[in-house]
């Protein structure tokens, strides 16, 4: 069985300066990523992110990253519309087809 995890976060979001705010010196996005890292089970570790400081931030613990592209990233984009962009991501780096009886994906956001 494969498990991927994914991050997502965009740069301008409802609540201004969300993926920018720091807990105990730490970005807000990173407590999750860490606690993923920590999960032997979980096979690729994945950012979806029009945002360079979280895309760097996630890379440093092991993510993969995924540029989300502009219509993904606006304000009323869907989520449903950028896991669906992950998902073909996806099967072109893991070179897998996705098969959802076999392939679990994990929601950090």
């Amino acid at each position: 069985m494969i498990i991927t995890a994914l991050l997502t976060g965009k740069k301008i979001s409802t609540f201004k300066n969300k993926n920018e705010i720091k807990l105990h010196d730490e970005f807000i996005f990173n407590y999750p990523a860490k606690q993923a890292k920590k999960v032997k089970e979980i096979n690729f570790f994945y950012t979806s992110s029009d945002s360079e400081i979280i895309l760097n931030q996630t890379k440093k613990i092991g993510f993969k990253s995924i540029n989300r592209p502009r219509n993904l990233a606006r304000k009323n984009s869907k989520h449903i519309d950028v896991l669906k962009h992950a998902l073909s991501i996806f099967e072109k780096k893991i070179n897998i087809q996705i098969f959802w009886s076999f392939c679990w994906l994990m929601l950090l956001s």
